[in-house]
């Protein structure tokens, strides 16, 4: 048995749906099942009921649980615990959410040299699919992302705030209801939306509609805030984008609203141990970026 096969066990007990367990778990389908049947013949037991559209733990699995959660927490603080022994304290590794040209992360970090620090800095630029499961696997020692991405047990350090804009084409009648003034989001429930491909991304976008009142009717996917402006530009739908990315591209024919009540997010940089000096000096950086506003996600006036 595998701690990957208990974390499987946990996330499916946690979705009650493979479909949605393989997704957060950023497999397939087919492998999270084959992986999960390996598991109840190692233990000898069926864990989880199958039905139609779910799956309900047995009683087998309901104690499967319980053990499962105190393995992983251990096998968690272990991990955890074993970074603070790393023999690399002059080197920190920075694992970076890739895509996202408009922040312009990887220009300010390649500018870390003027610190004078001895400590190297070891960029990764990851795409979030693959970024989280590093993170939590603790690959490495500081993480630049959404803070709804960040685990909640490591230190975050605020960089940089955004805002979620509504976006429609040029024609949609809510063009028109804007201009009469503010629109609120749930107005947009029953709307074709464009939902980001990759899956963390998408449960913020889905995250944004729930807080409206309203579950997004998925028509399309894209794989990039830029292919996102273009399928909206065409009327495939509408969708969600920060102000950041908008302002970024400033696509042709798409119109950008925002919302009576505001979506912000705030883009952090997250720390295993912050007390190590390693992470003490790049914590110092970039305080000192922030307070020379080299980051700023407002350069243009877009007329919202």
């Amino acid at each position: 048995m595998t701690i990957e096969q208990i974390q499987l066990g946990l996330a499916l007990l946690e979705h009650k749906n493979f479909s949605k367990a393989a997704e957060a778990c950023y497999i397939s389908q087919s492998s999270f099942s084959k992986k999960i049947k390996a598991l109840e013949e190692e233990l000898d037991v069926i864990l989880f009921e199958r039905r139609q559209k779910s799956i309900e733990p047995t009683s087998a699995g309901l104690d499967f649980e319980v053990y499962a959660k105190k393995i992983i927490e251990a096998y968690r603080d272990m991990k955890f615990s074993m970074v603070r022994h790393k023999e690399t304290e002059d080197r920190l590794s920075v694992g970076v959410m890739g895509g996202a040209p408009e922040y312009q992360i990887m220009p300010m970090l390649a500018d870390y040299d003027r610190m004078g620090s001895t400590i190297e800095l070891v960029i990764r630029e990851v795409e979030a699919v693959h970024l989280i499961p590093q993170m939590d696997d603790l690959q490495f020692d500081a993480v630049i992302a959404w803070r709804e991405l960040i685990p909640i047990h490591w230190y975050a350090l605020p960089i940089l705030e955004d805002t979620m804009l509504f976006i429609t084409a040029e024609g949609h009648p809510l063009v028109q209801k804007a201009k009469e003034g503010s629109i609120a989001l749930e107005e947009a429930a029953g709307e074709p939306f464009i939902l980001p491909n990759q899956s963390a991304f998408r449960q913020m976008d889905i995250a944004t509609c729930q807080l409206a009142g309203f579950e997004p009717r998925a028509a399309h996917y894209s794989s990039h805030p830029f292919s996102l402006l273009k399928m909206v530009a065409e009327g495939l739908g509408v969708g969600l984008i920060y102000k950041a990315a908008y302002d970024y591209y400033q696509f042709p024919g798409v119109v950008a609203f925002l919302p009576q009540q505001e979506y912000k997010t705030q883009l952090v940089a997250g720390f295993v141990h912050p007390e190590s000096d390693a992470s003490q000096t790049l914590i110092r950086y970039l305080q000192m970026m922030r307070h020379e506003n080299y980051i700023s996600t407002y350069k243009k006036d877009s007329g919202y």
